[in-house]
C-alpha cells in the first residue's frame, strides 16, 4: 500500500511539471505566500538566435517565493544564499497577477534589468520576462500556495 501511495504521489508531482496547464487555481490573497518553480527558460541576445538554457546558467533561481504583502520575491537556488528582489508594482489584470520590478546585481557593472511576472489565476501558470542590455529572457513555470 505504501508503494502505491509513493507511486501516486510521484505521478501527481510529475504531472504538475509535465502538464502545468492541469494545475490548480491560485488565490491572489496578498496574505498568502506563493511558491513558483521555473520549468522552461529561453535567452535571446540581440543579433543572435534565442536559445533554451537552464535557469542556473543565467543566474535565475529555480524556485521563487513570492510575498505579495511584503512586496518581495525570494529566489532560492540549491547551495546558494537566497536572493531577494523588491516588487515595485502589483496589479491584477484579466485574472492575471502582474508583478514588476527592476534591479542591478553588482554596482560596479552595468548589469541592471527590468522584469515582469504574470501568474494566471485559473491555472497557476507563470510567465517571467526580463530584459537588460541587448538581452531578453523568458521563463515559463507554475506557482502554488506555499
Amino acid at each position: 500500500m505504501k508503494m502505491i501511495l509513493r507511486i501516486s504521489a510521484y505521478f501527481a508531482f510529475l504531472s504538475i511539471l509535465v502538464f502545468p496547464h492541469l494545475s490548480w487555481a491560485i488565490d491572489f490573497d496578498s496574505s498568502k505566500l506563493l511558491l513558483c518553480t521555473v520549468i522552461d527558460t529561453t535567452e535571446c541576445i540581440m543579433g543572435e538566435n534565442c536559445n533554451k538554457v537552464m535557469a542556473e546558467e543565467i543566474n535565475l533561481p529555480r524556485f521563487l517565493q513570492i510575498n505579495i504583502d511584503k512586496k518581495v520575491i525570494v529566489g532560492k537556488t540549491a547551495g546558494q544564499n537566497p536572493r531577494t528582489s523588491p516588487i515595485e508594482r502589483i496589479e491584477v489584470v484579466d485574472q492575471k497577477l502582474i508583478l514588476q520590478g527592476a534591479e542591478q546585481d553588482r554596482k560596479e557593472e552595468q548589469d541592471g534589468f527590468g522584469w515582469t511576472i504574470a501568474i494566471m489565476e485559473a491555472s497557476g501558470n507563470m510567465v517571467l520576462t526580463a530584459s537588460g542590455d541587448d538581452i531578453g529572457v523568458i521563463a515559463f513555470g507554475v506557482c502554488m500556495p506555499d
